[in-house]
């Protein structure tokens, strides 16, 4: 196709899943070495045939068409960016080259009923409506000079955390020259939820922290005006660890996991577990806290870390996936060096172009200072 289209990004990357290991001698080794001749044929004739290239426009009648992306979230006011597709040739949007549709109608429906059209203000389209889970949501956009384009999306239903169960491994406990004490701990949770089994459901792992604003107390409380300290409790990591989590690697092969092109993204499906209670297991290699608070105040000492899980709408998923093979998978690296087809973004708007999704979120907080307590 002579134009591209660039969406909005709603994943939330993992950490690479790492190449399983194998030192024993059986016949599934010759299998791997048959795969690696293999492999490695292609990346030689890759370096050979891409050696030498030269850019060129495609002489391709094509036109631009709508581009919609949106992300309906419960409690949010709906918003919709509406661009138009473009040639590499044209330029850089956002650099430049402006690619945003102004002048066009976006009108909606809500479960059957028209609710009314969207406004445009500050780059995007804005409605007062606020979705609901359980809601369908029919977006159609139209635009004099590049057409007409339509999505419709479910907003899906939250499927509670029933739990978290936490291991700790091993904790570490220092205290600096500014006196705060920062402990590392190293553990392993399982996130147990319960798949309802009665439809198709699709899911997305995130996590964020939750810390209590820090405060400033005077050294000397009989002298409000003296010297002061400043208390706070603060948790955080680099990243959490996915690896343990086989769920996470369903829509990976075994080529991607042999050579290492296994980044998962942290989106699955009930596919495996229908109807099913299950537990993800998710690693902390180094979760810190950091803990300074001479007046002993328990409401600095709530810092938690929060387990997410969203449910979200296939659309969303498909999207990731399409993510994921292209940016990741093999048909992406072949496509990508031209010995094979291109790995396309998906969409689920009529042109082609955007996504129109929709995601619920159930957050699970784990305080972080009772694991420090119960663990010294």
């Amino acid at each position: 196709m002579g134009y591209a289209s660039r969406w909005n990004r709603y994943a939330i990357q993992s950490p690479r899943l790492s190449e399983s290991g194998r030192n024993s001698f059986n016949p599934v080794n010759f299998l791997h070495m048959a795969i690696l001749r293999k492999y490695l044929v292609i990346l030689t004739v890759v370096l050979v045939v891409t050696g030498c290239y030269t850019n060129f426009e495609p002489d391709i009648e094509s036109r631009p068409v709508l581009c919609m992306n949106s992300l309906l979230v419960p409690g949010e006011p709906l918003t919709v960016s509406l661009t138009r597709t473009w040639r590499w040739s044209e330029g850089e949007p956002d650099y430049n080259l402006d690619i945003i549709v102004r002048d066009a109608e976006i009108t909606y429906t809500v479960n059957g009923s028209q609710c009314g059209t969207l406004t445009f203000d500050n780059k995007k389209y804005r409605a007062d409506y606020i979705p609901e889970p359980g809601d369908h949501v029919v977006l159609s956009a139209h635009s004099d000079k590049y057409g007409d384009a339509t999505a419709e999306v479910t907003v899906p239903v939250a499927v509670a955390i029933d739990r978290v169960e936490t291991d700790v491994l091993d904790i570490t406990e220092s205290i600096s020259v500014d006196s705060d004490t920062l402990w590392e701990i190293k553990a392993n949770f399982k996130v147990w939820f319960t798949d309802p089994g009665d439809q198709e459901n699709f899911y997305l792992f995130g996590y964020d922290f939750y810390n209590p604003k820090g405060m400033t107390v005077p050294i000397n409380p009989d002298d409000p005006w003296g010297n002061r300290y400043y208390c706070f409790g603060l948790a955080y990591c680099s990243a959490l660890d996915y690896e343990q989590e086989p769920i996470f690697g369903e829509h990976i092969g075994v080529i991607e996991t042999l050579f290492g092109d296994s980044y998962g993204y942290s989106m699955f499906s009930d596919r495996t577990i229908s109807g099913k209670s299950y537990p993800l297991r998710i690693s902390a290699p180094r979760l810190s806290y950091k803990l300074f608070d001479p007046t002993d105040n328990p409401e600095l000492r709530t810092s938690s870390i929060n387990m997410i899980l969203y449910s979200i709408s296939k659309g969303y998923y498909r999207h990731l996936l399409g993510l994921w093979e292209r940016n990741e998978g093999m048909a992406g690296s072949i496509g990508g060096s031209g010995l094979g087809d291109a790995v396309w973004d998906v969409s689920n708007v009529s042109t082609g172009a955007g996504v129109v999704a929709a995601r619920t979120a159930a957050v699970y907080p784990v305080q972080v200072y009772p694991l420090v307590i119960s663990n010294r």
